[in-house]
C-alpha cells in the first residue's frame, strides 16, 4: 500500500533537518565573529596601554 502521509512526514523531517543545520551554521558564524571581535578588542587594549603582547599572552 502507498501512504501519502509518509511523504509529508519525510518532507517535514528533511525541512526540519535543513533548518536545524542552518540555525547551527548561523550560530557558529556568530560565535566566530564574536571571537574575532574579542581578540581585536584585547589587542587594541594591549596597544593602548603600551604593553608587550608577548608578556601578556
Amino acid at each position: 500500500m502507498y501512504y501519502p502521509v509518509t511523504d509529508y512526514i519525510a518532507l517535514a523531517l528533511i525541512i526540519s533537518f535543513l533548518f536545524l543545520t542552518l540555525f547551527i551554521c548561523l550560530l557558529c558564524l556568530k560565535h566566530e565573529r564574536i571571537k574575532k571581535e574579542t581578540i581585536r578588542q584585547k589587542n587594541a587594549h594591549i596597544l593602548d596601554h603600551g604593553w608587550n603582547a608577548t608578556e601578556v599572552a
